[in-house]
């Protein structure tokens, strides 16, 4: 399954509102079949992942904070590129994704009326001189967006040019497709990942009902190639912050060879505060 839906009205189990058509005018919706299917459609409301991908009025009536507090377009030295920390870079390698996660912490890229964008060679290229240029880097978060969104050749574009890089020792990829659209993992793509032995991967699972039999099939394939997982987490007010919930999570992950490396508080960007939790917690 592939097929990506982006809006509400078709799906006919979902009985959705003028407030989330007022949402979703502002904030797309986007889902893949995949992660659809994991809905428990007979009871929306109370469903972890109906819950981080369905639209709230909350999104727009929380205006008190801005899209991008982490300062990231202010620490650009380059398009497309976050030089935050001495020894690491993040590259924006696009914009797209599979789900339209609704607590994303750069949901500024996907607004609507901004475009799709992929990295272009250009791009990569000016990048990859800065990087040669930087010797205290040595890690490069291949980041989006998601970046199995795109293209295979694409991809393998930037890795080899990254990989090139003398003082580039580690290259980890974010993506959230072997949660949300495992089938994206295809042969083609196992093959050029194959190739890059600084590659690491770091999936994103939030909740236990994420962990799949699809979900694991994928990883397993990843890490009999040689790339080790790690998982971030982000804690998300009634989806998964229960010492329960997260412990299941982790065993889960642990017992698939997958490494509990982050859990994240919600950061405060606009639209996305209902989720927080507070650190206390």
């Amino acid at each position: 399954m592939k097929k990506l839906i982006n809006n509400i009205e078709k799906i006919p189990q979902y009985k959705f509102s003028q407030k989330d058509l007022e949402v979703t005018n502002k904030y797309p919706f986007l889902i893949s079949d995949y992660y659809l299917g994991l809905i428990d459609m007979d009871n929306i409301s109370d469903d972890p992942i109906a819950k981080q991908c369905f639209p709230n009025i909350l999104e727009i009536e929380n205006n008190d904070d801005n899209f991008d507090p982490l300062c990231e377009e202010k620490q650009s030295p380059l398009k497309r590129m976050i030089h935050r920390y001495e020894d690491r870079v993040v590259i924006v390698s696009t914009n797209r994704c599979a789900v339209h996660c609704r607590f994303c912490f750069r949901k500024r890229n996907w607004i609507n009326g901004e475009a799709d964008f992929d990295i272009t060679e250009d791009e990569i290229i000016a990048i990859c001189a800065y990087l040669q240029k930087t010797p205290k880097v040595h890690e490069v978060l291949i980041s989006g967006g998601d970046p199995f969104m795109l293209s295979p050749l694409k991809l393998d574009m930037i890795l080899e040019r990254i990989s090139k890089i003398e003082n580039i020792d580690i290259i980890r990829i974010g993506s959230r497709i072997p949660v949300v659209m495992p089938s994206k993992i295809t042969d083609e793509l196992i093959k050029i990942l194959k190739k890059y032995p600084k590659i690491w991967l770091l999936t994103h699972f939030n909740h236990p009902k994420e962990v799949t039999k699809e979900s694991m099939i994928v990883c397993n394939k990843l890490q009999n190639i040689g790339i080790p997982i790690l998982n971030q987490t982000v804690l998300l007010k009634d989806i998964n912050n229960s010492g329960k919930i997260l412990e299941e999570l982790f065993r889960e992950l642990i017992k698939n060879k997958i490494i509990p490396h982050y859990l994240f508080h919600i950061d405060p960007v606009k639209s996305v505060r209902h989720f927080a939790t507070g650190i206390d917690e």
